[in-house]
């Protein structure tokens, strides 16, 4: 694969012959890129050819020193460079569709690296030139061959997986040297390059690979879906070339006879003020059987198995864990888990705030549904007791001096109602006011809701309900 790539210097922004010495000597690039137009990044797998995209870009380094970088604008690349050497030669890199790891510098970055392992979207071609000409001020023109670092090389997939296929092992770091003007490959991490997802037999996948020995097979898990689910073994790899291109492909099973277990997070009931039960479902044991299932949680997000953890047996199907000893107040966060002998997986995360929803009893035995907590755990409460068919007032009534009130003027504070009930009991009078009657008789704490506190309620009603139905059956408030 060689990319031609002619380069044009449009135009040269001279410093003024006033400017100081040490002022950057900015100079405007536009590159015409003569290849297919230059309409897109891609690499044709049936040529192994590079075409161009909008917002890719050429780095550019002169005098062992970056010195900008150039975009294409979908004709042309186009940008500045800062200061380029008199009488070196400029030399261009394409990181296709990468961003470098660090941040760079124009006129002292030295050195800079790329990661090319996701590859589910496009292939990071690495290619690089130097100008055939010295760069000198005033000379506008500059050609040169953009050469590739890298092979194509055709993956044939056999896996049932829909999440992408990641092999490890493989160099997927690309580190270049502006003072030597080289590019070389090499491992971060475990060498991830990740393939497109999809399922079915023989599924093709292009990967762009860079230049490396031959690789011989690789142990179990050398190659793995992106959701942990599905692992296999990686094949050998014969040494791969740069500038390669291979289309027969290299076949990479994955088999489902490593699988992880699938499980999901069904939801989290209060259950007293201080605990609730959190519940699962192992929908499917992977490769070999469930040894353990169960519920983990944790105050921060993205909880596992070294946090809490509550077991509950092992095995296929549902089940339900009681979480307790829990802080009122915390925000509690919650996922379902199950392993095999290949390890653990987790469900999708719920959470949930301890108290609201949960059954709160004072002093007296009256008991009610937490609706509401403030930052010093005082809160609000929906009785248990049913007030059926009650109006507010059986009279027109006024009231609006009360912030909160109704008709006017009208807040969303919460705190205002119990004053909202005194004032209307003793406008009215008992008997005209049955609702806030109804509610004092049970004790001076309970009182009617103002608008702010019907507002709140309203935000977790779906919970309430949820309190209210395991304590009254059909219990609602609406």
């Amino acid at each position: 694969m060689v990319l031609v790539v002619v380069m044009t210097m449009a135009q040269c922004k001279k410093n003024n012959p006033t400017t100081p010495d040490n002022q950057n000597n900015v100079v405007t690039i536009t590159l015409d890129v003569k290849n297919n137009n230059g309409s897109r990044v891609d690499v044709n797998t049936t040529t192994g050819t590079v075409d161009f995209e909008t917002g890719d870009k050429v780095y550019v380094g002169s005098g062992g020193k970056y010195v900008g970088f150039l975009t294409h604008n979908g004709t042309n690349f186009v940008g500045n460079i800062t200061n380029p050497t008199e009488n070196q030669p400029l030399q261009f890199y394409f990181l296709g569709n990468v961003m470098p790891t660090e941040t760079l510098s124009a006129g002292t970055t030295e050195e800079c690296s790329v990661i090319i392992s996701d590859q589910t979207e496009h292939l990071p071609v690495i290619s690089c030139a130097a100008s055939n000409e010295y760069y000198v001020s005033g000379l506008t023109s500059y050609t040169g061959h953009l050469l590739n670092k890298c092979a194509l090389v055709k993956f044939n997939v056999t896996t049932p997986s829909n999440s992408p296929i990641c092999i490890t092992g493989m160099k997927n770091k690309v580190t270049v040297d502006f003072t030597q003007n080289t590019i070389t490959p090499s491992m971060d991490g475990e060498g991830v390059i990740m393939l497109p997802a999809g399922s079915g037999e023989n599924v093709e996948k292009w990967a762009i690979l860079l230049p490396q020995e031959a690789l011989e097979e690789g142990e179990e898990g050398s190659i793995y879906s992106e959701e942990g689910i599905y692992t296999g073994i990686r094949p050998e790899i014969p040494t791969i070339m740069e500038n390669g291109y291979w289309a027969n492909g290299i076949d990479l099973i994955v088999s489902n006879d490593y699988r992880l277990p699938m499980v999901v997070t069904s939801d989290v009931i209060p259950h007293t003020v201080y605990s609730a039960i959190g519940r699962g479902n192992v929908i499917d044991e992977g490769g070999s059987d469930v040894i353990s299932k169960g519920i983990c949680w944790s105050n921060s997000p993205n909880p596992d198995t070294t946090n809490y953890v509550v077991c509950d047996g092992f095995g296929i199907g549902e089940y339900s864990c009681l979480i307790s000893e829990l802080n009122l107040g915390d925000t509690i966060y919650v996922r379902a888990f199950a392993t095999n002998q290949f390890g653990t997986m987790y469900g999708d995360e719920v959470s949930f705030s301890v108290g609201v929803g949960t059954l709160y009893e004072f002093d007296d035995g009256s008991q009610g549904i937490i609706f509401y907590m403030n930052e010093d755990l005082h809160g609000l409460v929906v009785s248990l007791d049913a007030g059926q068919n009650l109006q507010w007032t059986t009279r027109n009534s006024n009231i609006g001096g009360i912030p909160n009130a109704y008709p006017a003027p009208v807040t969303l504070e919460v705190g205002l109602g119990a004053a909202y009930t005194t004032a209307l009991i003793n406008q009215v009078g008992s008997s005209d006011a049955p609702a806030a009657a109804w509610c004092r008789a049970k004790g001076s704490e309970w009182y009617l809701p103002s608008l702010g506190e019907l507002c709140a309620l309203n935000s977790v009603h779906q919970i309430v309900n949820e309190g209210l139905s395991n304590h009254v059956p059909g219990a609602s408030i609406g």
